[in-house]
């Protein structure tokens, strides 16, 4: 029997009704609200397994996360995202090729499946979904520039490792060799940055003629979901292109089209569009994950784990805080990759000015490490394999409990480990709000993160 409309607002009214609940509830116990809404998706999926029958990856990828992606990259803010810039593209592109190819490796050698299904969750496990991490940072003196630089790693690594799902399956399909893979993924990227770039820059234009604060909002919407649609209709990333062009629209629309009240309209009306986008994308990811065959397989579950832990902290201690230090310590000309392995072992902070750290502090390192959460591009791109594909239903148990895990350990962990992590670094001057006695920090503007 086919649903009406009326059948699906009622189910959206009943799933926002929902969200506002577990909301609430966890608010009050302080359990992280994404955690909260993964249970309640995954017990609702176990009660009524018919309630995941209408979650599919266009749901996910085309309805839910543009908007979050363009939430996410319009409130940027400018002066951190500068510095942020470069770590978050090492960690997004090289970090991202870095992961699926470790994951691949080992979930290869732990579980037996073929290397290239191994791959295939290697790409799939790329997206982080940082939610929990970041709401901890509503309520600890996280810096501004930390905040960034673990959004910013989430809105690129989605669009990145669509791009290497893409690749891996044509790869395992036979439709693509290796030359023509990283020849398919440069331009891709790139094509796909141009698109958000042109759009956000039209945009903008458009945004300079008007004083009518409803009318700039349905424009700023319009142009999230419309940056996905070109660059999806023309064969490339939309997450990309929309993240780009949210990027475009919050900075240099802000210095140039943007008046303070309809930057405070606007930031409002996405604020509110964030939150009931991610409560539904939690609670469909949670829906979607089949509970009983993640408890049948737990064994090459634990193993798809591992695998990611260990590619996490290759990419975010090695590529990373490893490698920035190898730069740094070149460029000023001092010796040895011994001292410069001596320094990212031990160096804590390395200011420059007010510009911020020189490198990523160590303390910063082990809260990046910690927000390598799997979320809803992961189980977007699982439901999205194709029904023949051998070894479909060992990937999607992989990739399916490795969300799992990640969002409901990691999450319930968030609040300690970043409250610990932190606590060991002074706080950047002028950097991060101030903590109150409770522990609390005054609610600042911010993504929620991407998928």
């Amino acid at each position: 029997m086919e649903s009406s409309p009326v059948d699906a607002i009622r189910v959206f009214v009943l799933l926002v009704t929902a969200a506002s609940v577990v909301g609430v509830v966890a608010r009050r116990i302080r359990l992280p609200y994404a955690v909260g809404l993964v249970l309640l998706g995954l017990a609702a999926g176990y009660v009524l397994p018919e309630a995941a029958r209408g979650i599919t990856p266009d749901l996910v990828l085309a309805v839910l996360l543009p908007g979050l992606i363009f939430e996410a990259s319009f409130r940027t803010p400018l002066e951190p995202f500068r510095w942020a810039v470069s770590r978050v593209v090492v960690l997004a592109v090289p970090g991202v090729i870095l992961t699926a190819l470790v994951v691949a490796v080992v979930v290869h050698l732990g579980t037996g499946i073929s290397l290239g299904s191994g791959l295939l969750v290697g790409a799939m496990v790329c997206a982080t979904d940082p939610a929990s991490v970041v709401s901890t940072f509503r309520r600890v003196a996280a810096p501004d520039r930390l905040r960034t630089l673990v959004e910013g790693e989430s809105l690129l690594n989605d669009g990145t490792s669509l791009v290497i799902f893409v690749v891996a399956l044509r790869i395992v399909t036979g439709g693509l060799g290796a030359g023509d893979a990283a020849i398919f993924f440069v331009t891709t990227l790139a094509i796909s940055a141009l698109i958000g770039g042109v759009l956000g820059f039209v945009t903008v234009q458009v945004l300079r003629t008007i004083d009518d604060h409803v009318l700039e909002a349905t424009i700023t919407i319009a142009c999230a979901y419309g940056a996905a649609v070109i660059a999806d209709g023309l064969g490339e990333s939309g997450i990309i292109a929309t993240a780009v062009a949210g990027l475009v629209v919050g900075t240099y629309g802000r210095r140039v089209a943007l008046t303070a009240e309809t930057e405070q309209a606007l930031d409002e009306v996405w604020e509110v569009a964030a939150f009931v986008l991610a409560a539904l994308i939690f609670l469909v990811v949670g829906a979607a994950i089949p509970l009983p065959r993640l408890l049948a397989d737990a064994g090459p579950v634990a193993v798809g784990v591992a695998a990611v832990l260990v590619a996490r902290l290759l990419t975010v201690y090695g590529l990373l805080g490893l490698g920035e230090r190898v730069i740094e310590r070149a460029r000023r000309g001092r010796p040895s990759f011994a001292s410069s392995v001596r320094a990212a072992a031990g160096a804590r902070w390395s200011l420059a000015g007010p510009e911020g750290p020189s490198v990523v502090p160590l303390a910063w390192l082990h809260v990046l490490s910690f927000a390598g959460l799997r979320g809803s591009v992961t189980v977007a791109l699982a439901l999205a394999l194709p029904a023949g594909l051998p070894d479909r239903a060992a990937v999607q148990t992989l990739t399916f409990g490795i969300v799992v895990v990640t969002l409901l350990v990691f999450g319930l962990l968030a609040g300690p480990f970043v409250g610990w992590a932190l606590g060991r670094a002074p706080a950047e001057p002028g950097d991060g709000a101030p903590v109150t006695p409770g522990g609390e920090t005054p609610a600042t503007p911010g993504a929620a993160g991407g998928g």
